[in-house]
C-alpha cells in the first residue's frame, strides 16, 4: 500500500469517526434552539413611535380604532424590492420578535379592505392556533400607546381580527381592555 492510499484511508477514517461521534451527541443531548431576547418595552416604544410619526397624515389623525389581525411569517423585505406594486392591507406590522414596522405601500381608503377609521396592525403567526408571544403583545402594545399618542385619544378602541379573536376566544366586535403597559417592574 502506497503512503496516498494510506493517508486518504486514514482521513476517511477520522472523517466517519468524527460525523458518527457528532451525530451521536446530537442525538444524546439536543441544544435548545437559542431564543431571540426579548424587547424591552421602552425599546419598542421607541421604535413605534419613530414608525407611526414618520408619515402620520391628516386621514390618519382620523382614526377611532385599531385592528389587530393575523399574518404569515415573511422575512422582511431587501431594499432591491422597495419597488413593488402590492398594497398592504395593513398599516403596522409586528415580526416574531415582537418588533414593529410601517407597512410599504401604505393602504389607501378604497379598495385595500381596510375601513377608513381603523389603524391595522398584522401580526405575525407561526401556525393557524398559536397565540401571540408576549416579545409580540408587547410590540403590539407599544404600536397602541404611539398611536394614543400621535391622534391625542386617550385610548382607541381595539380589536381582534377574525383568527385572533377565535383563539383567545373573544368576540371580535368587543374593543379589548388595553391598559398600559407597566413597565416598572425588571
Amino acid at each position: 500500500m502506497n503512503q496516498g492510499t494510506r493517508l486518504f484511508k486514514t482521513l476517511g477514517c477520522l472523517v466517519a469517526a468524527m460525523t458518527g461521534t457528532s451525530a451521536l451527541l446530537g442525538w444524546i443531548d439536543p441544544s435548545p434552539p437559542i431564543p431571540a431576547s426579548m424587547p424591552s418595552f421602552d425599546v419598542v416604544l421607541h421604535e413605534a413611535r419613530a414608525l407611526v410619526s414618520e408619515d402620520f397624515g391628516e386621514s390618519d389623525s382620523e382614526w377611532g380604532d385599531v385592528e389587530i389581525v393575523a399574518g404569515p411569517v415573511t422575512r422582511r423585505a431587501t431594499s432591491f424590492l422597495a419597488a413593488t406594486s402590492e398594497r398592504a392591507d395593513y398599516h403596522y406590522r409586528v415580526d416574531l420578535d415582537g418588533h414593529p414596522y410601517r407597512a410599504r405601500n401604505w393602504p389607501g381608503t378604497a379598495g385595500a379592505g381596510v375601513p377608513p377609521s381603523a389603524a391595522r396592525i398584522q401580526v405575525a403567526r407561526r401556525g393557524p392556533r398559536e397565540p401571540m408571544s408576549r416579545a409580540q403583545w408587547i410590540g403590539v402594545q407599544a404600536l397602541v400607546a404611539a398611536l394614543n399618542e400621535v391622534t391625542g385619544s386617550s385610548s382607541l378602541a381595539v380589536r381582534l381580527g377574525e383568527s385572533w379573536a377565535r383563539i383567545y376566544g373573544f368576540d371580535p366586535q368587543i374593543p379589548l381592555d388595553m391598559n398600559p403597559l407597566d413597565n416598572t417592574s425588571g
